[in-house]
């Protein structure tokens, strides 16, 4: 990796006989007197802080393979006042004595004019950020180097524009370096902190907002961070896709190899990681179910049917930890397929707590069967002209509810089926149009007049939220997905300190 060094060249930086040469008269003027006079003046000449950075960058690292000196050259239509300030010639003395001190060939010592007012922080600003726009991302030499940029000499506005857009170009391929006449030359770690500051800014954003793709490309970037927040981050996108097993997988690792603090790792050991490995086995428990071919299904005793029903409780719970997600993020169509796989399965769910078997494919008939040996449901299935000659559909689950309303069989939970679920079945066809014609999906589509009606001034998440306490499913008051997210948030800031 290639070094380039950076200066401002300022009143301060060329000293003549152990005096700045700017207390002889002013830079042009002095300058000048020097360059006619080299010869018989170059042995009292001295770059003290040019000379210290220097030293500094080539006892940390090397020699720079450049060094871009940056002076002021404004043009004769300016006042003399400010025009005689500025720092050309003692750019190019600086050129010769560092050529002369380290032994470089001229052309590596390069000097770049600032002809804009050195007092004006815009044009300062704009300067610097042309300047690197225009140099560095054509040539592979600059692209792969490392900066370090001296913030000593020039003025304060000038300064203040070559540090500001070295952070922004530079970022972690940058460091700032101070010359002090008491202390003398030292890096600074103001870049890192800018950086780390600014990554880490964005970072949390992305993590609050759920968009762990995104930030896992952002820690990649950054290149700092320990190792643990991007298993962390990597878990809670597994979470999220529901793919339980391999996020308690890296959260395994977290615990084992990173060097997490003890309440983190008290977290995710006491509370995180069994909460994951539950909702996995009731996933797993709901998956043989439904996979279980028709051979082998048996009847289920009442502690098998009990864990089925407690699996359909907390992953109906994990489902809405999901939805919130969604909603709160105006992604419509994603939390379309969950709205209705939401109803879907609690329609299923108290199905199943009436007839005490599973509502799942290979138990199908099963189902039929309990279900028409209900009194009076095949004539009222057949007054809706409901065909009940194959296996049974969502849609006969759904008239099968609303039966079950009318005879006033579901009690508490009747209002559950009038006043959510019927209405959510009017919505479904939006949903449909969006699948399967290209429809689109918004903020409307989720909206009905009997909704509105049974739950005046309630979005769609507080009627979710107020139908699963009616049937004893009682929402998370804190998702795992947020609980992970305080995890990685709180690491992030940590380190960006």
């Amino acid at each position: 990796m290639k070094i380039i060094f950076i200066a401002n060249i300022g009143n301060s930086d060329v000293y003549y006989n152990g005096q700045r040469a700017a207390d002889n008269g002013m830079p042009r003027t002095a300058g000048k007197e020097l360059l006619d006079h080299w010869q018989s003046k170059r042995e009292k000449i001295s770059i003290p802080i040019i000379e210290a950075g220097l030293e500094n960058v080539k006892n940390s690292t090397s020699l720079p393979y450049e060094i871009w000196l940056f002076c002021t050259d404004q043009p004769s239509t300016v006042a003399d006042a400010h025009r005689n300030k500025d720092t050309k010639h003692f750019a190019e003395i600086a050129q010769k004595k560092i050529c002369e001190i380290y032994k470089y060939q001229i052309e590596s010592i390069k000097i770049i004019t600032i002809s804009g007012n050195p007092s004006n922080y815009d044009e300062m600003m704009d300067f610097y950020d042309k300047f690197f726009n225009d140099t560095i991302p054509g040539n592979s030499i600059y692209k792969d180097a490392f900066f370090f940029f001296s913030i000593t000499g020039g003025t304060p506005q000038a300064n203040t524009g070559l540090l500001v857009n070295s952070v922004n170009h530079f970022e972690n391929k940058g460091q700032a370096v101070y010359v002090s006449e008491k202390s003398g030359a030292t890096t600074l770690d103001l870049v890192s902190k800018v950086i780390n500051k600014k990554y880490a800014a964005l970072l949390c954003t992305m993590v609050d907002n759920y968009d762990y793709a995104a930030a896992i490309n952002i820690i990649d970037e950054w290149g700092r961070l320990p190792e643990h927040i991007k298993l962390l981050t990597q878990a809670n996108q597994y979470i999220y896709d529901l793919n339980f097993l391999d996020a308690k997988t890296y959260l395994e690792q977290v615990c084992v190899k990173s060097p997490i603090d003890a309440v983190t790792k008290i977290k995710l050991s006491t509370k995180i990681l069994p909460e994951i490995k539950d909702l996995y086995e009731c996933q797993m428990n709901m998956a043989y179910y439904q996979r279980i071919s028709k051979n082998e299904k048996k009847d289920l005793t009442e502690e098998e049917l009990n864990k089925l029903k407690n699996s359909y409780v907390k992953l109906l719970k994990f489902w809405f930890d999901k939805m919130i997600v969604s909603w709160n993020n105006n992604n419509f169509y994603e939390f379309s397929d969950l709205l209705f796989g939401m109803i879907e399965n609690i329609a299923k769910y108290m199905i199943m707590q009436y007839i005490e078997i599973p509502v799942l494919k290979p138990y199908f008939y099963d189902v039929k069967a309990k279900m028409l040996a209900v009194d009076g449901f095949e004539e009222y299935a057949k007054l809706k002209k409901v065909f009940l000659d194959g296996e049974p559909s969502n849609y006969i689950f759904n008239i099968f509810l609303q039966f079950l309303v009318e005879k006033q069989k579901l009690k508490e939970k009747s209002k559950v089926v009038t006043s959510f679920i019927k209405p959510l079945m009017v919505i479904k066809d939006k949903r449909n149009e969006a699948v399967h014609l290209f429809g689109s999906s918004s903020e409307e589509h989720f909206k009905d007049q009997n909704l509105e009606k049974n739950y005046q001034g309630l979005n769609i998440i507080e009627i979710i939220r107020d139908n699963y306490n009616k049937l004893d499913i009682v929402p998370n008051e804190c998702s795992i997905l947020k609980t992970i997210n305080g995890l990685i948030t709180e690491s992030i800031l940590k380190f960006s300190k």
